[in-house]
């Protein structure tokens, strides 16, 4: 079992596991392949068919390793049947929570990866973290674990799909994380196109904090759905230039003392406000049958508005119809599920409306609210 921090970046030439002289199957002796030899078994990248059991090398990814010259590849190309690659590790040092990181490639296909834990010496193992599809360029993944056993056991399961290229691994590296995640994080100072993030610092002394604003994806996950990104020492980052009434997420990590050692993603929920957040800036509709479809979330309360109604004023948006004749009009508004409307109308201009009639709230959660405007001068 090796100790930690533990790396391997499969540069030194393989060396023949156990009951498999002339295979050169296993970087050193704290791994193990299964099975030992064959398409579905894993061998540093330029190996021959002639000690690895390869149909044939084709299936070859570039680059061939993401650091050094070389990686780990199984030879995904001509097989359907899974193949492991097992770590040995003594865990029982530092605090319990670990983490792994390296570095995987998959350039086509439907071929996949999923790394599991084990504690008791291989007897038992949990899957970890998230399963690696494609990625058309060498890609990091970093996963939390918790152990202490000093017979603990990563292992690296490679799933074929018999006719794209190969998977490739490398950089592996395996440490104690040596401080906590973010905790408390909080919004403040929500405007149209910014916000406060700030979070409470963990135990030790952490080095500084990653972070990324992103409208979709998990943390990490790549370009799409990430808005921006970044470094800082401070436990806050004044985020700018967001768009109006759009679901944000923000993920923030520690970096402990380097890039390797680093804290699991906290994260936070916001919402920036609406574009017709007030009255100044209310959505038009026409008189005649218009219509529009919103939301409140993110809303804020506006104020200097008369006779106001019941519910929660922190999430009114606004919209506006000029009458295009005397008479009557009538504004529905259609509730969505765990949302209950209420409706009001006004006349005059912002800052210095009238009520017309009452506020109108019939209906509750997901129900339809008509409110029916008399005596409007066209």
């Amino acid at each position: 079992y090796a100790s930690l921090p533990f790396s391997e970046s499969f540069e030194a030439t393989w060396i023949d596991g156990c009951g498999a002289a002339g295979s050169k199957s296993i970087p050193n002796n704290s791994w193990r392949n299964n099975p030992t030899t064959g398409n579905n078994s894993w061998r540093r990248n330029d190996e021959t068919t002639a000690n690895s059991g390869w149909g044939s090398t084709a299936g070859g990814y570039t680059p061939t390793s993401s650091a050094g010259a070389f990686s780990a590849r199984i030879h995904t190309f001509s097989t359907s049947t899974p193949g492991s690659l097992d770590v040995y590790l003594d865990c029982s040092s530092g605090a319990s929570t670990k983490q792994i990181s390296y570095d995987y490639i998959n350039t086509s296909g439907n071929d996949s990866l999923k790394v599991f834990l084990s504690t008791d010496g291989g007897s038992n193992f949990t899957f970890i973290g998230t399963k690696n599809t494609t990625v058309t360029t060498w890609s990091n993944f970093l996963i939390p674990f918790t152990s202490s056993s000093a017979t603990t056991v990563i292992r690296f399961t490679a799933y074929g799909d018999f006719g794209s290229t190969d998977i490739g691994l490398d950089n592996i590296n395996v440490i104690s994380v040596s401080c906590g995640a973010p905790t408390a994080l909080n919004t403040s100072a929500i405007a149209n196109t910014t916000a406060t993030i700030s979070w409470t610092a963990p135990s030790g002394a952490p080095t500084s904090y990653y972070w990324e604003l992103r409208t979709s994806g998990a943390a990490a996950s790549g370009a799409t759905g990430l808005v921006n990104s970044g470094n800082t020492t401070q436990n806050n980052v004044a985020l700018t230039s967001l768009q109006q009434g759009i679901a944000y997420r923000f993920h923030v990590k520690t970096i402990c003392s380097s890039n390797i050692d680093t804290s699991t993603y906290s994260f936070l929920n916001f919402v920036t406000p609406p574009v017709n957040n007030e009255c100044s800036v209310a959505i038009s509709i026409s008189a005649y049958t218009g219509s529009a479809n919103g939301n409140t979330a993110g809303g804020t309360a506006s104020t200097g508005v008369p006779g106001a109604c019941a519910g929660t004023a922190d999430d009114d948006v606004w919209y506006s119809f000029v009458a295009r004749q005397n008479g009557t009009a009538t504004i529905t508004v259609v509730g969505s599920p765990g949302f209950d409307a209420v409706v009001g109308g006004y006349s005059g201009s912002c800052g210095a409306l009238t009520l017309i009639g009452s506020c109108v709230d019939v209906t509750g959660s997901g129900g339809t609210e008509v409110l029916n405007l008399t005596g409007l001068v066209g």
